[in-house]
């Protein structure tokens, strides 16, 4: 319908009817507004037909003969004037239908009988009142044969957000167009789910290239929200991925649907715009028109019904301010002002003390339910004899339970393209013991050094494992204290039990370190881009490193940079081994750290590694990252 020569004429002096039919042509069949025009008049029609090829007209049938008939002008019957339009239509167009809006009584069919006429009933309506267009829309339907589109729905955003969301949608265009990238939402919104009116919030960026959206809509005059998730459908292998996020949801569900937590489960939706209704997995996945994204959705957080969410990784690097709301929830502020309540001094060092404490609470509400309910729990978790590391490429997994842990071809190509770039020159100025650590990093990746204590198979945890356990992925209602999880293509049933703990101390390290905001200007004006603080980094390492020292509280810095951030980073790593640790003697009895460390270096090593080759991290965390495995791979060759 929007081709160059689909132009619409409307003859019609009612509004309510013009704007009627504006609205169906461009709501339900995308006709641009510029292949649009009225006339006024009979006369005016005339004088327009012969201007344009008009695919469809449109003629009421109390269209007057003139714009301005005089007074005492007889009316002429309208059955004249649609006898020469059509005789004129015949003569110097070649219009294909003539539609008839006709409010009023019908002309008598004798004097209209023509092919190409077909009557179109608008029913009287007063302004602002909604109508049911669906016979409207059949009538065209069948006398012009267009096929009706999908009315997509409106689609806004608070201020506030505006910038972090446009920048989110120009990435759905290949040309970054706002207006076209809007589209493509709007086109998985209305597969994923039938609504008018949509409000947009962010929510976050997946690692993997997905983008994620939080879509609030009213209905039943309840708010309700929904997560959509998207992957590039340029890539083939991203439809294998969404069909396995699907696949490890409904996997996830069943652990998931447990007592304390099943009244928030996320529920993955079954989308009524899927191209496969009837295959288990594609049931839930949708394209765009272009078949440029592919999407998924959840239920989210229950609406009104729960209240405020936290993501982690803002839980973990957000401006103060915007941690505000968070503190003010009962919950969270009961627990954070316990541990400050004794803190005597100005109010700007009890603030700073607040959201340090805020910051910690979140993640230590995550760590408790993750390890209650997965890693320690008697029924889910056991103790299993596994390979710990697969050395041969060609039969990596990705989504293969582990340990064993492996590398595909891909992460050990882009670990050695950073290992030989001029950025890791720069390892040689800030890192000691820097050509040994590169070293020794090169060698494993290439297959020449096989550390002894990953050749061999060994007792671990098993248990269920969220799989890519990231900050973005993770959530927290404020008021419950209850965590929401999404993104499950790498959820397993029975994986390490300390793989999603090792990611979260790498995530924490090289992701989120040194990344709080406000943090000052004059101390760290770029956050982890700032090459100063790379000895602060290799000092919380090698405290790490102690396994008889590594939960003590570290005493002096050496450094004299900005200590602040990295002082609670290593806190925070403390906080996720001390669980890790926990997790192992529980369910395979009391050991040494240096078991504890034979266990859990293999999955620190892996996501280690992995972080090495991840162009979003800044260099410096990526030089860090060789110091750390190299430093590891060491440790499990002795």
């Amino acid at each position: 319908m929007a081709e160059a020569h689909s132009t619409v004429l409307i003859g019609d002096t009612n509004q309510e009817r013009v704007s009627l039919l504006k609205e169906i042509l461009q709501g339900d069949f995308k006709l641009p507004d510029g292949y649009i025009d009225c006339a006024g008049s009979f006369e005016q029609l005339k004088l327009e037909l012969p201007n344009n090829t008009w695919s469809l007209v449109f003629i009421a049938k109390d269209l007057p003969s003139s714009e301005n008939p005089p007074k005492d002008q007889p009316k002429a019957e309208n059955a004249v004037h649609f006898s020469q339009i059509i005789t004129l239509a015949g003569q110097n167009l070649s219009v294909q239908f003539y539609y008839l809006v006709a409010p009023l009584t019908m002309p008598e069919p004798s004097r209209l009988a023509l092919p190409n006429l077909h009557v179109l009933h608008i029913p009287p309506h007063p302004p602002g009142e909604q109508i049911d267009t669906d016979p409207i829309i059949a009538t065209i339907e069948k006398g012009y044969g267009l096929k009706r589109e999908p009315r997509l729905p409106k689609i806004y955003w608070l201020p506030e957000n505006a910038r972090v969301l446009e920048a989110q949608i120009r990435l759905l265009s290949d040309g970054r167009d706002l207006e076209e990238g809007k589209v493509a939402l709007k086109e998985l919104i209305y597969k994923s789910l039938k609504c008018d009116h949509a409000e947009i919030r962010p929510l976050g960026q997946g690692r993997s290239g997905a983008s994620v959206f939080r879509v609030c809509y009213r209905e039943n005059d309840k708010e309700k929200e929904f997560v959509l998730k998207l992957c590039d459908g340029q890539k083939p292998e991203n439809l294998e991925k969404i069909k396995h996020e699907v696949e490890g949801y409904q996997k996830a569900e069943r652990v998931l649907s447990i007592p304390q937590y099943n009244k928030h489960v996320p529920t993955l939706r079954e989308a009524p715009g899927s191209n496969s209704p009837n295959d288990p997995l594609l049931k839930h996945i949708v394209n765009d028109e272009a078949n440029r994204w592919h999407a998924i959705s959840y239920d989210f957080l229950g609406g009104e019904q729960f209240g405020s969410f936290l993501q982690l990784e803002t839980a973990l690097t957000a401006d103060p301010e915007e941690l505000q709301e968070a503190i003010a929830q009962p919950l969270i502020k009961k627990a954070v002002e316990k541990e400050v309540e004794d803190v005597s001094g100005p109010n700007a060092l009890r603030n700073l003390l607040i959201i340090r404490e805020t910051r910690m609470h979140v993640l230590e509400v995550i760590l408790d339910w993750l390890c209650n309910h997965w890693y320690k729990h008697g029924a889910r978790a056991k103790p299993e004899e596994r390979r710990l590391w697969n050395f041969d490429p060609a039969s990596h997994d990705k989504y293969a339970p582990r340990p064993p842990y492996s590398l595909s071809r891909n992460s050990k190509e882009e670990i050695l393209n950073f290992l030989a770039s001029r950025e890791a020159k720069l390892g040689e100025r800030l890192i000691s013991d820097w050509d040994s650590v590169h070293h020794t990093v090169w060698e494993f990746i290439e297959g020449k050094m096989i550390p002894k204590k990953l050749r061999r198979n060994a007792k671990v945890v098993t248990s269920p494992v969220h799989g890519d356990l990231n900050a973005n992925n993770v959530l927290l209602w404020l008021n419950e204290r209850q965590p929401f999880f999404i993104d499950f293509p790498f959820f397993q049933e029975n994986g390490h039990a300390l793989y999603d703990l090792a990611q979260l101390e790498v995530e924490i390290k090289f992701s989120l370190m040194d990344r709080q905001g406000g943090s000052p200007l004059y101390k760290l004006r770029a956050y982890d881009h700032t090459y100063s603080q790379m000895a602060l980094w290799e000092e919380l390492e090698n405290h790490l490193r102690k396994e008889k020292y590594w939960r003590e509280v570290k005493g002096e810095w050496s450094s004299t940079n900005y200590v602040d951030n990295v002082a609670l980073c290593l806190e925070m790593v403390q906080e996720v081994r001390k669980r890790a640790y926990d997790v192992r003697n529980q369910i395979l009895g009391a050991s040494s750290d240096g078991v504890f460390f034979d266990e859990y270096y293999p999955a620190l090593l892996y996501h280690t590694l992995r972080a090495i080759g991840f162009e979003s991290l800044s260099v410096f965390k990526r030089l860090l990252a060789v110091y750390s495995a190299g430093k590891i791979i060491e440790r499990l060759g002795r």
